[in-house]
């Protein structure tokens, strides 16, 4: 298992441009409890405890672009009815948050504030989708192994 500070070492040596300075930067931040920087977002300030799902799954997305991978998030819409992501089809209800890909990788995530559980219909596309390739469940607690398994 890599720490994050490990992590963070070895992008400030990659010569991978100023964005991911930024980001990396703004990772590092929220995770190691440094002091936060002039201008960071309100989500930062709030600290991790208060780390919304929203705030989380920027910096898994700004995570994975550092590490090259294309990702794809769904976003619902706000209808007379309240909030829905039109699907259709028996994997629709559930589907996860994030699709990512890089090469021959393909994984599947459904992201969680800490302490919270996917439901009964996320679990089973999870499980369905954990049998022909990667699916998991991150919380911002996972940071480190998420910036594992995207490495």
């Amino acid at each position: 298992r890599r720490g994050l500070s490990q992590y963070r070492a070895g992008i400030e040596r990659d010569d991978v441009g100023p964005r991911a300075t930024r980001m990396t930067a703004r990772i590092a931040f929220h995770v190691e409890g440094e002091p936060v920087p002039q201008g960071s977002t309100s989500a930062f300030k709030r600290g991790a405890s208060a780390i919304t799902e929203r705030d989380f799954q920027r910096q898994v997305t700004d995570l994975a672009l550092l590490f090259g991978w294309s990702w794809v998030h769904f976003r619902p819409a706000q209808t007379a009815k309240g909030w829905r992501t039109p699907v259709e089809g028996p994997l629709g209800k559930g589907w996860p948050d994030l699709l990512l890909a890089r090469g021959s990788r393909l994984i599947f995530v459904e992201l969680k504030r800490d302490r919270m559980r996917p439901t009964e219909d996320q679990e089973y596309v999870l499980a369905v989708l954990g049998e022909a390739t990667e699916a998991y469940v991150w919380h911002p607690a996972d940071f480190d192994a998420i910036a594992v398994a995207l490495r």
